[in-house]
């Protein structure tokens, strides 16, 4: 009864979502880059997180099953 509290402007969308860019988003990736690349600072948007040189640990990656067919296991039966 009480999940669904948004902003009635804003939506999060799906993968598979139509919808057009906002109208000023070009003039706003603009302004972006030119701050980034003058050496005054650093703008980002907050979805990339505070810490981007962050990775994830990797001992426990999962094996590459389904991308690599060399690691498919194989089953014999003697």
């Amino acid at each position: 009864m009480l999940g669904d509290f948004s902003p009635g402007a804003m939506a999060q969308l799906s993968l598979f979502d139509e919808c057009p860019p906002r109208p000023a988003s070009a003039q706003l990736m603009s302004v972006l880059d030119k701050v980034n690349n003058s050496g005054l600072g650093k703008l980002w948007f907050a979805g990339q997180g505070v810490d981007p040189d962050w990775q994830m640990k990797r001992e426990m990656l999962s094996p590459t099953w389904t991308t690599r067919w060399e690691d498919i296991p194989v089953a014999r039966v003697y």
